[in-house]
């Protein structure tokens, strides 16, 4: 194990921890889903090194450091302090982060693939997030695709899951403009 991926692999969960003790102090809550997801996520960067392993596949600590950034911002930001809930445009900003993030990982594993392959992919992904987020929803009386607010505010309730797939395409474009420019102008390497 490396010395940049201890780091990372370190402070993750610390960073997870300390962000569910602020859940637990601002808002008194005991909802395990929130505990559980959070804990999970911060273990992702563990799993991705042992996927290295297994595979024998080399993740760049560039990789890396992406998918501990989604993590932050996704699971213990947006749920573990309620970044969701509270701030309007998290939501939006995480699925676009998304997009930028499994196109860093597409690129990063299926190197020779074709960019309509990856986009393909990635866009995949998102809707199997939003299948992910309805049964999740059915099975544990949740709102995470904002439904019942939807209705009672009088607007589309499959606006969300449409607005979450699109702005992921547009993250897929930051990468794509991203990429090119560290191509054209060799920066970012």
């Amino acid at each position: 194990m490396n010395k940049k991926f201890k780091i990372l692999s370190v402070f993750i969960p610390i960073v997870a921890a300390v962000l569910s003790l602020i859940y637990f102090t601002r808002f008194g809550d005991k909802n395990i889903t929130i505990y559980l997801q959070v804990s999970f996520c911060s273990l992702i960067p563990l799993i991705l090194y042992f996927f290295e392993r297994i595979f024998k596949l080399s993740v760049s600590y560039k990789v890396n450091m992406t998918v501990a950034f989604q993590i932050v911002f996704s699971s213990a930001l947006g749920s573990g302090v309620m970044l969701y809930s509270t701030t309007s445009w998290w939501d939006n900003f995480t699925h676009l982060l998304f997009g930028f993030t499994a196109s860093v990982l597409f690129a990063e594993f299926f190197k020779e693939s074709s960019l309509l392959l990856r986009f393909l992919s990635v866009m995949g992904c998102a809707a199997l997030w939003e299948i992910f987020e309805y049964v999740c929803d059915n099975l544990l009386n949740g709102d995470a695709q904002r439904v019942v607010s939807a209705l009672q505010n009088g607007l589309n309730p499959i606006s969300d899951t449409m607005t979450d797939i699109w702005i992921t395409g547009v993250g897929i474009g930051v990468f794509v403009v991203i990429s090119f420019l560290t191509k054209r102008y060799k920066f970012l390497n």
